[in-house]
């Protein structure tokens, strides 16, 4: 076998030669040209197009190729033949040299073509020659590499490189060399490229070029690297004879069917083998570590972005994926990542079961031990949190074991066990696991931007430092690079150690959106700030501008409790918490944190490092975030916090204070409209400070409050609505309502001269407050308004706006986060019609149909329902079924509004249509009721022996009660 020299200086030329001849080459690039076709062939001489599994070596070079370099691991995707299954081989040695070589009669061969598609995943480094011609004796002739992140056209005898601005990552590109060799080592030269279902294109040609070699005997596909790393696919490497001196007959070999990148992989757990080409659920693969390779590599097609990226379905209804101790990790760009059908869950086993006869007991009486463990690993007994003591050593430790039952400990060589119930591990027939130390952070890792994640049901990833309990990461899943536009959704995540869903990468302009994502039971060894389930971080100073979106998420119990499965939700520490390790006055690397329809129940959301954070329909306990916090129809177990330069601004929010009162410090601008703060819960002031209080000013305050309902304790002397406001603030509050017992309303007001506290009428009289009023009765039902209440049209009109409950009322004028229904109908009318409809009585009257449904206006203003609502019966009504009575009666079922108070609704009856009177009711009762309807059940007799008719009347009233 002739050698394969690597060095310009083995191939007889000196560069100084080199660089003299090349200035008489006459170079052209052509970077759109499309190819004209001609009734020429091409003639194959050889041609690889692999199989679906296994390698070739130097060893085992299969049967097309003469000599292969490294090792080319096939796979699944790439060309094929008609009669062919598409197969490429995966170019994954790192840094080192991975090619197939074809050797040809280099007497008889003049005219030499050689092509191949390549799909290239990631390239990093100064050069890889990845298509080339060769002599019969080895030496390097025209050749196509990618030279610092171009695709370049090159001779590497006379140093020449023509970069182009094709594109060339993650797709597949066809790559081809036309080489005429006319006399001695002087030849044309033709470089092609094509994209699958696009024409061939010439990107660079060279005349009568000095390429420093007689013959063309050789060729060869794959990567030859300098010092570079690639990742990607070579499909159907071949040589080709031509004729026409011209070049008129290249062409793309139509019997090459070509490449497509629209996969979907199949892994199972139970029934898969590694061994198989992951194209089917006949064909799965069965492994983690299996996924790992092939995502790292190029097993699987990476994508752009996850609409165009391959699917990877995960089947585990008849066994867990076991992680076996090394991370899961989504390598793929693009990748689409769900369970199979008919399956809720990706079931992740992320920790280890601990045979029972693994434990062996001590000479420290009931304590066992097992050899099976790491470091820093955390212990459950049936899924139950164990006591850990802290120390150094087992000797320091050994006797709270003794006298702890429920405790664990490790050294990461010996791990010690004090069961629950003090029982035998070996006999007591109880599940003992244990988690794994991840290497890499997590159990899983999402390390490739652009990804689609879900069904991922994991945890029990939680660890503990023997020393002082720290989690030491331990995340269930990860980021471990920037996302780009990723979107993790459905995923219940449980048990872990610093978080449970950690998003600590990120780039500019990423947009993360995490969805119906459940998160519980963190670490209960970490203290405050070193366990949150839900975390956003960034430690690079720079304004990214990313945006991390959280719908539908929840937590029900954020901590783990010791010595049981249920846990407990506490605000000890935040369920979200965001962070960077910036200085100050560093930019904001998030642009936007977005919580909507969120349950974190009374878990607090902390942090910094972001610019606004946005909440909707959200539930939480508090917001401490320096920020511009927007919130709407969201409910807050607290009162939220706003510093000098940042701003709070909430709509239609209700707000929860129960137990002690503390100083809430607010500063900057807060904006408060058509809220609710319920604090009769509140039962003393936190330490007995005087100026604890829903608003408690730190600096500088602009304070707008408009509309809002406020519930002080009965009982709590001192405790106040707002503090140590200054005359120096702006204080815009106006038609607010009061129920204060026996609390301030404010707090040691400075006047400009002298602080003192202020009573209602006090603060009315110093211009503050108009339109406020104080009460006593309400007339509440769970915080909602009640016909009647004083809350009711009582507030500024603040626009079309949503109340609490997210209806949209294109008039907001009612104290606190719920407006009511329409009490009469010309409040219904405007709600229901525009300007020029209410000056139509054709269309908005009270005997007009607006849908001419045969169901007026003033109808469905009766029944509580809206204009445009279809109403197919009104109401029901038939003979009471099985009764023998005389005259018969009728069931009578409807609906109407609990809101009306300008209507009269009667049931009537007739015999004859025409004459009708009001019905003798024998019961009446109402079957059931929401906060704006009653569904109402009524018996009336007939008017004579006949069955005769009935019919519900509604009259407007000439002004409501």
């Amino acid at each position: 076998m002739p050698a394969f020299p690597f060095s310009p200086s083995k191939q007889g030329h000196s560069r100084s030669g080199a660089r003299s001849f090349i200035v008489s080459i006459s170079i052209a690039l052509v970077f759109a040209f499309a190819l004209a076709q001609t009734n020429a062939e091409m003639n194959l001489l050889h041609r690889e197009l692999f199989s679906t599994t296994g390698s070739l070596t130097s060893a085992q070079p299969g049967t097309n190729f003469h000599e292969v370099t490294g090792t080319l691991h096939m796979r699944a995707g790439g060309p094929r033949l008609v009669s062919g299954s598409p197969a490429s081989a995966d170019l994954r040695e790192q840094a080192s040299s991975a090619f197939g070589r074809f050797i040809f009669d280099s007497q008889l061969e003049t005219k030499i073509f050689v092509g191949a598609w390549f799909y290239l995943k990631e390239v990093s480094g100064s050069q890889a020659d990845i298509l080339c011609q060769l002599s019969a004796e080895g030496v390097l002739s025209p050749l196509i590499c990618i030279r610092n992140d171009k695709l370049t056209a090159a001779i590497h005898f006379t140093n020449v490189f023509i970069p182009v601005d094709v594109e060339w990552k993650n797709r597949w590109i066809y790559l081809g060399v036309a080489t005429h060799l006319k006399n001695g080592s002087v030849a044309d030269l033709k470089y092609y490229y094509k994209y699958p279902g696009q024409p061939m294109q010439n990107f660079a040609n060279l005349n009568d070029a000095n390429i420093g070699i007689s013959n063309l005997g050789q060729m060869f596909a794959g990567t030859r690297t300098f010092g570079t790393g690639l990742k990607g696919r070579l499909g159907a490497p071949s040589v080709y004879t031509f004729s026409n001196p011209d070049f008129s007959d290249i062409a793309y070999p139509q019997e090459l069917i070509e490449p497509t990148t629209n996969f979907t992989w199949y892994c199972d757990p139970l029934n898969g083998n590694d061994s198989a080409d992951g194209t089917t659920p006949a064909k799965a693969w069965k492994t983690a570590e299996k996924l790992n390779i092939e995502g790292q590599f190029t097993g699987m097609f990476a994508a752009d972005s996850y609409e165009q990226g391959n699917v990877l379905i995960i089947d585990t209804g008849g066994e867990e994926l076991d992680l076996q101790g090394t991370s899961f990790r989504i390598s793929t760009p693009g990748l689409n990542v769900k369970a199979a059908e008919g399956q809720e869950w990706i079931r992740i086993k992320a920790q280890r079961t601990l045979p029972n006869n693994s434990w062996s007991p001590t000479a420290t009486s009931k304590v066992f031990s097992t050899a099976d463990t790491q470091d820093h690993v955390v212990l459950w007994e049936d899924d139950k949190f164990m006591h850990h003591p802290t120390g150094a050593t087992f000797e320091s430790v050994k006797d709270q074991l003794a006298s702890t039952p429920g405790s664990f400990w490790t050294d990461g060589s010996t791990l010690y066990v004090h069961p629950f119930g003090s029982t035998d591990p070996r006999i007591d027939g109880k599940k003992y696991e244990r988690s794994y130390y991840y290497a890499d952070g997590g159990a899983m890792i999402l390390s490739a931007p652009n990804l689609h994640i879900e069904d991922i049901h994991l945890g029990k990833t939680c660890l503990a430092r023997s020393t002082d309990n720290d989690p030491i990461g331990g995340y269930c899943v990860g980021f471990g690079a920037p996302p780009g536009r990723t979107v993790y959704k459905h995923s219940y995540l449980y048990y872990g150690s610093k978080h449970n869903l950690s998003i600590v990468q990120g780039g500019p302009g990423d947009d993360v959106l995490i969805e119906d994502v459940q998160c519980e039971q963190g670490s209960p060894y970490a203290g405050a700030g070193g366990q949150t389930v839900f975390v956003s971080f960034n430690h690079q100073p720079l304004d990214l501008g990313i945006t991390h979106r959280f719908h539908r998420c929840r937590s029900v119990a954020n901590a783990g409790v010791i010595g049981s499965t249920e846990g407990v939700m506490t605000q000890f520490y935040p369920v979200f918490y965001s962070h960077n390790l910036g200085t100050p006055n560093e930019p904001d690397q998030f642009e936007l944190f977005e919580f909507i329809d969120c349950d974190f129940g009374i878990g607090n959301i902390q942090g910094d490092g972001v610019k606004t954070v946005y909440l909707e329909r959200t539930r939480c306990g508090s917001l401490d975030m320096h920020a511009a916090v927007i919130a709407h129809e969201s409910y807050f177990h607290g009162m939220n916090r706003v510093i000098f330069g940042r701003s709070l601004t909430e709509r239609n929010c209700i707000h929860l204070i129960e137990g002690s009162l503390r100083v809430n410090p607010v500063a900057g601008n807060v904006d408060l409209q058509g809220c609710t703060i319920d604090a009769r819960g509140v039962v003393d002031l936190h330490g007995g400070v005087p100026q604890a209080a829903l608003f408690t000013r730190q600096n500088q305050l602009e304070l707008t409050f408009v509309n809002n309902l406020v519930l002080m304790p009965f009982n709590v002397s001192g405790a106040n609505v707002f503090a140590n406001l200054r005359q120096t603030d702006q204080l815009t509050l106006s038609t607010n309502a009061y129920q204060l017992g026996t609390s301030n309303l404010v707090y040691q007001y400075f006047n400009g001269s002298t602080s003192a506290n202020r009573s209602h009428a006090q603060w009315q009289s110093l211009g503050f407050d108009s339109g406020s009023f104080l009460a006593t009765n309400l007339q509440l039902d769970l915080l909602r308004p009640t016909l009647g209440s004083p809350l009711i049209n009582a507030g500024a009109n603040i626009g079309p706006l949503k109340d609490y409950t997210g209806g949209t009322f294109k008039k907001r004028n009612d104290i606190g986060a719920f407006e009511s229904p329409p009490v009469t109908f010309e409040d219904w009318q405007t709600e229901n019609f525009t300007e020029d409809e209410l000056q139509n009585p054709a269309i908005s009257g009270p005997g007009s149909s607006y849908l001419n449904d045969g169901n007026s206006n003033l109808l469905k203003y009766a029944f509580g329902h809206s204009a445009i609502t279809v109403l197919p019966q009104p109401f029901e009504y038939a003979l009471v079924p099985g009764l023998d009575e005389f005259p018969p009666v009728f069931e009578i079922t409807y609906e109407r509004s609990r809101w009306n108070s300008d209507i009269s609704l009667t049931v009537e009856t007739s015999i004859d249509l025409v004459d009708w009177s009001d019905a003798d009711i024998d019961e009446q009762q109402i079957l059931s009721q929401t906060f704006s309807s009653q569904f109402i059940k009524t018996y009336a007799w007939s008017p004579s022996g006949d069955i005769g008719f009935v019919k519900i009347t509604v009259k407007k009233t000439s002004s409501p009660d």
